[in-house]
């Protein structure tokens, strides 16, 4: 069995980089709804509103998985390597990153929320 090697910061890069990742995908989002508004033919907004809930909905789902993903490390880390840790990181700002990662994850529900809500009436409304 191979050894894999266990360098907390560059997990910390790469949970940062995820989370990156969900900040974009979000910003695609709102900016695909914006670009629907653009559009005369109603159905066309109506598609492009659609697709824009689509990346919020992809943006929640990469936030939450990059949250349970950064969790089940500081669990396994502070089991296992707590002490053979370098001085310059301290898990205990690494659980505020968590705790941020799990406010932005309401405000995507939130937004989520809003843009259905909306796209939901205006469906409606345009039969």
């Amino acid at each position: 069995m191979s050894k894999y090697a266990n360098n907390p910061q560059t997990f910390m890069n790469s949970y940062l980089s995820a989370m990156r990742n969900t900040i974009i995908t979000l910003t695609l989002g709102i900016g695909i709804y914006g670009f629907s508004k653009t559009f005369k033919n109603k159905r066309s907004q109506l598609i492009m509103r659609l697709l824009s809930i689509i990346m919020y909905v992809y943006s929640i789902i990469l936030c939450i998985n990059t949250n349970l993903m950064f969790r089940a490390y500081l669990k396994k880390i502070e089991e296992v390597n707590n002490d053979k840790l370098p001085a310059y990181i301290s898990l205990k700002h690494w659980k505020i990153y968590e705790i941020l990662g799990w406010f932005f994850s309401g405000i995507l529900v939130l937004l989520i929320i809003l843009a259905t809500k909306r796209y939901v009436l205006k469906f409606y409304n345009s039969f």
